[in-house]
């Protein structure tokens, strides 16, 4: 049995190791809720998170460099949205957006690839299990779970292409 995972398409490097670490545990399906993100669609996230869930929430997720976006949304209260995302997205450049996120460091020059996957996507009962998996696994670097996260924030190593000698 393979794993399917359903969602955010994963790049290949790593869905092997999602799907190593999933078919170990005999997870059959997972879905992943977000991936690489720009500076603004963290932006729009964070706007977002900030309304629903409120700043405190945020602040306790991201660390002082992200608390310094949230400073953004605090500080343009009543104004329009689209002026606030506006404002969030060029302190997020300004700050270096790998700082604030590392869902903001995609592309080819990353050393990882940054993936959330939902905790309601699979049984429960794994979920003990997943982090064990996730905690002892080589090319997971970090991981965030449930309390913290609402999903299981995964950052993988990507694979380091094998050098051929000639």
């Amino acid at each position: 049995m393979t794993t399917i995972i359903t969602g955010v398409k994963l790049t290949p490097s790593a869905l092997a190791v999602m799907q190593e670490i999933l078919t170990r545990l005999g997870v059959p399906t997972i879905r992943c809720s977000d991936g690489p993100r720009t500076p603004e669609g963290q932006a729009a996230l964070m706007f977002k998170h900030c309304q629903e869930r409120g700043t405190s929430a945020q602040r306790r997720l991201y660390g002082p460099i992200g608390d310094s976006i949230v400073d953004v949304y605090e500080e343009l209260q009543g104004r329009q949205e689209a002026e606030i995302r506006t404002a969030m997205r060029d302190k997020i450049i300004a700050v270096g957006p790998f700082k604030v996120s590392h869902h903001l460091c995609g592309g080819p020059d990353s050393p990882v690839d940054v993936y959330d996957f939902a905790p309601s996507s699979f049984d429960k009962g794994k979920h003990k299990a997943f982090e064990s998996a996730l905690s002892a696994h080589p090319r997971i670097t970090k991981w965030i779970g449930p309390p913290k996260d609402l999903a299981y924030h995964v950052e993988i190593l990507k694979a380091v292409p094998a050098v051929q000698s000639t």
